[in-house]
């Protein structure tokens, strides 16, 4: 809520016959008006008491809506705005006042009719449009939010703060280039303010033009040199261009660092390849702020890189009690689980990813890998389908596709699916291939005498095993782990 900047005294004709005590009141609290006691408690009273000696009193209680708003109180604010219009309900003044009331309290269905009606009489009115400006931003209609500002501004409502919400409100609707013209023009009516400068910067680097951006900001940043919001905007600008030093350099001149720094100078030590170093931060940035998950996200990651596995399924977990429905955790604490052999937790945080996400074919292909651990087969069977139905590429899936197929009698099916896998990638899958032909009983049974999978296994003779290698293979009986 903008404070009205001037008491709106003897804007109107005095009262004839106006009780003389009610006008004494009235002048000590216009005594105030240029003061420190301008917009108080004490000023109020003032014209409160002369209210109540003078009901009729419309200057006075003109002056006291003023006061109350700039003071937050909007329901008295709001019943003595609503006295003016019971005198005239058609004061635009007073409209306009129990709007900014209203609004005060969250009630933007009455402020916007309060509102709309006041345009009927005043179109013109520019702080009306200021307020339609307002109403629009907090129903999420950012476009029009925008429209009605820059209206204002037409109208003559020149200032910093109206120019950068116009702007923000083209940026949260998505209109970048109108967003950009808007901060853009700041600096040149306000050339001191950092502000100006520094949503130029966020809009170019919205629209990825980054090493501009970085140029703006850093006119923000002299401006404003020890400015948190510069500094962390130009931080991610600099990683976003590779500008590792400068990245950490202006984190470094923190005297008080805050966990999104310390995760930063893991981003960049990780950059770096120092990755003990990167962890230490990482460390430090999750105890400073155990329920942000995105800077726990980037712990945990380190943590499975670095293989400490331990570790990334504790922060996993840590993420999703603050937020079970995280996507890449489901599926990152999923795939440790299912290689500790906790098979059951792991294909239910991949149901659960897959109800978010239902047409991921990844994480359909996830849970098949895991069911078929589980050797839940017609299930696995049923998700290898429907991985593949989805684009998923992943020779696996032909691969396994092809052993339960030929298990049903499907010979067709059964070799389409393993000549896809064994072509696309002999060396993967002809040793496992090379193995079933040498069992006494095998799930290919009904294909392997073929003549189709004769061809194929002859025709990667290179990749055949002997037994030595075959006991290796027996570990592993198919390939089972999906690409990063």
């Amino acid at each position: 809520m903008l404070k009205s900047v001037l008491l709106l005294t003897f804007l109107l004709p005095l009262i004839q016959g106006v009780d003389p005590l009610a006008l004494e009141w009235f002048r000590k609290g216009e005594a105030m008006i240029g003061t420190e006691s301008e917009f108080s408690e004490s000023q109020a009273d003032c014209f409160r008491k002369a209210v109540s000696l003078e009901p009729e009193f419309k200057q006075a209680r003109f002056n006291l809506v003023i006061v109350l708003l700039s003071l937050g109180e909007f329901q008295e604010a709001e019943g003595h705005a609503s006295s003016l219009l019971s005198m005239d309900d058609d004061d635009t003044q007073a409209l306009l006042l129990r709007a900014e009331a209203l609004v005060g309290q969250g009630r933007i269905d009455e402020a916007s009719r309060d509102i709309e009606n006041l345009l009927k009489l005043d179109p013109e009115n520019g702080r009306a449009r200021e307020i339609q400006g307002s109403i629009s931003f907090e129903n999420g209609t950012y476009l029009e939010a925008a429209q009605s500002w820059e209206r204002a501004l037409e109208l003559g409502r020149e200032n910093s703060g109206l120019r950068i919400n116009t702007g923000l409100a083209f940026l949260n609707s998505g209109k970048l280039e109108e967003a950009l013209e808007v901060f853009s023009e700041i600096p040149g009516g306000y050339p001191d303010l950092w502000e100006g400068y520094y949503w130029t910067g966020v809009a170019l680097r919205e629209m990825e033009r980054l090493d501009e951006a970085a140029a703006a900001l850093e006119k923000a940043e002299a401006i404003s040199p020890e400015n948190p919001k510069v500094r962390e905007e130009l931080v991610d600008v600099y990683l976003g261009l590779g500008k590792l030093d400068q990245a950490g350099d202006r984190i470094n001149r923190k005297r008080n660092k805050t966990a999104a720094d310390y995760a930063n100078l893991a981003r960049l030590a990780r950059a770096e390849e120092k990755m003990d170093d990167a962890l230490a931060y990482y460390r430090t940035a999750a105890g400073m702020a155990p329920d942000d998950p995105g800077i726990l996200a980037g712990y945990g990651d380190l943590q499975l890189d670095m293989e400490l596995v331990p570790g990334a399924i504790a922060t996993y977990r840590q993420i999703l009690e603050i937020n079970p429905l995280d996507f890449e955790t489901l599926v990152n604490l999923s795939g440790l689980l299912a290689e500790q052999g906790e098979l059951a937790e792991s294909r239910e945080l991949l149901e659960r990813a897959v109800s978010l996400k239902p047409d991921s074919a990844d994480t359909v292909f996830r849970v098949a890998l895991v069911l078929d651990k589980m050797e839940d087969y017609q299930p696995a069977r049923e998700n290898y389908q429907k991985a593949l139905d989805l684009g998923s590429e992943n020779l696996v899936a032909h691969f396994r596709l092809a052993f339960s197929l030929a298990e049903e009698g499907d010979r067709e099916g059964a070799m389409s699916h393993l000549a896809t896998a064994v072509n696309g990638d002999p060396s993967k899958f002809v040793p496992h291939l090379f193995r079933e032909v040498r069992r006494v009983k095998s799930q290919l049974d009904s294909i392997r005498y073929t003549a189709e999978f004769s061809e194929l296994v002859n025709k990667y003779k290179e990749f055949w095993i002997d037994e030595e290698e075959e006991k290796t293979l027996e570990a592993t009986p198919v390939p089972e782990k999906s690409p990063k």
